[in-house]
């Protein structure tokens, strides 16, 4: 009896151990897959890291061409990279090539075609293609499903185009709530403000547009904020007759000031100001003291440093002589 007994408990625990074995094989087998899947995401990122970087900079500095070139080999070696997809479109978009951006949505997965970035991308795709009736259709149709309730900004944008569009199309648009609400209280949403405003400039590149929201925000809400996404938008407009440099400056140097030199994104703007009004030297301090101050966009404000010091030993070399630049 005692040695039916002792077998089974002996049978048991062979048994117990057998499977924590196969349980930590499994464990350890997923983990091996999982190492190696982020192994080769790792090297195909590196694959396409630089030219990922150069159609950014490109971007950044609205060099639209470039960036099409840019990210076509980004897309050649991942087709499902989204920001070079997003760069390509507005890059697009902002060239007049508006039935060639609807073909790139078109060709994405449905799953990132459906989400609202690509959505707003789309309806400008098709505004840039003279088909604002039907990019009207189209944001009137998506702006209150759930995806672009879950990113209230989104949702902001595209009530605003709607009206913009049906503006521009001479009809009229219903006024909306939600759009009034933001435009006319930013007191309490001043961050929330500056969030749309890099959508419509960085996502976007509607400088047009972003430049009357910026003033509009700036006069109801005179802050430290708005006045320097004013300043900034009035630097990187993409048609110089969109700019106005010495404005900037003044609104940059304001900003600064307000915030004690404290905030990384202010001294940016400001460095940025310098360089477009002739003063690189400037630009390299400032630029100095933003990247010192935030880690985070480390990569971003290292490019720019990188330009201003260029132009900064362009401008000391004893072959060349001062010169103001006009072009962000």
């Amino acid at each position: 009896m005692d040695e039916n007994r002792f077998e089974r408990l002996a049978s048991l625990r062979r048994f117990s151990i057998g499977v924590l074995i196969f349980v930590a094989a499994v464990i350890l087998l997923g983990i091996g897959l999982l190492a190696g899947v982020e192994l080769l995401k790792s090297l195909r990122a590196e694959a396409y890291r630089e030219p990922l970087e150069r159609a950014k900079e490109y971007f950044d500095w609205n060099q639209y061409p470039e960036a099409i070139r840019e990210a076509d080999v980004v897309l050649a070696k991942a087709s499902d990279q989204q920001d070079a997809a997003r760069i390509k479109i507005i890059s697009l978009i902002r060239t007049g090539r508006g039935r060639e951006a609807i073909e790139v949505i078109r060709a994405r997965p449905g799953r990132l075609r459906r989400l609202p970035n690509f959505q707003l991308f789309l309806a400008l795709a098709y505004e840039a293609d003279n088909q604002t009736a039907k990019a009207v259709e189209l944001l009137d149709s998506v702006r209150d499903n759930w995806r672009f309730q879950r990113w209230p900004a989104y949702q902001i944008l595209a009530e605003y185009l709607i009206q913009d569009m049906m503006r521009k199309l001479r009809t009229s648009a219903p006024s909306n709530p939600l759009l009034k609400k933001v435009i006319t209280r930013w007191r309490w949403s001043d961050m929330f403000a500056a969030n749309i405003f890099s959508y419509f400039v960085d996502d976007f590149k509607q400088y047009e547009r972003g430049i009357w929201l910026a003033k509009h925000l700036n006069a109801r809400n005179p802050s430290a904020v708005n006045a320097n996404n004013l300043a900034w938008i009035l630097l990187k407009a993409d048609r110089p007759e969109l700019r106005e440099p010495r404005r900037a400056l003044e609104l940059a140097r304001q900003t600064v000031s307000e915030s004690h030199g404290g905030e990384a994104s202010f001294l940016d703007t400001l460095a940025l100001a310098c360089f477009v009004n002739g003063d690189p030297q400037s630009a390299v301090k400032y630029e100095q003291q933003a990247a010192d101050l935030d880690g985070g966009k480390a990569d971003y404000y290292r490019r720019q440093l990188k330009k201003f010091q260029e132009a900064l030993s362009a401008a000391s070399s004893p072959a060349s002589r001062p010169a103001t630049r006009t072009e962000p």
